[in-house]
């Protein structure tokens, strides 16, 4: 599972993104300062607030995580 630290306003936050299998068919490259939009839903575990994405941005480039009710989509 891919996870990334997204910085939004001075704060960062923890995302949960998919395998990397999903990303890599997807064709979509995450590197490090890259400017990202990210849709989804926050849940708290024992390791504290986690954003779960149903939906990822770059550039031009959208893929979809999960439906509308969370459940992934791979």
């Amino acid at each position: 599972m891919v996870e990334a630290r997204v910085l939004v306003g001075g704060r960062t936050t923890q995302v949960q993104l998919a395998p990397v299998g999903l990303l890599k068919q997807s064709q979509l490259l995450l590197r490090e300062g890259d400017t990202v939009s990210v849709t989804g839903f926050e849940v708290s575990g024992m390791d504290g607030d986690l954003l779960v994405a149903t939906e990822i941005r770059k550039g031009d480039k959208r893929v979809v995580l999960r439906d509308t009710r969370g459940r992934p989509v791979w």
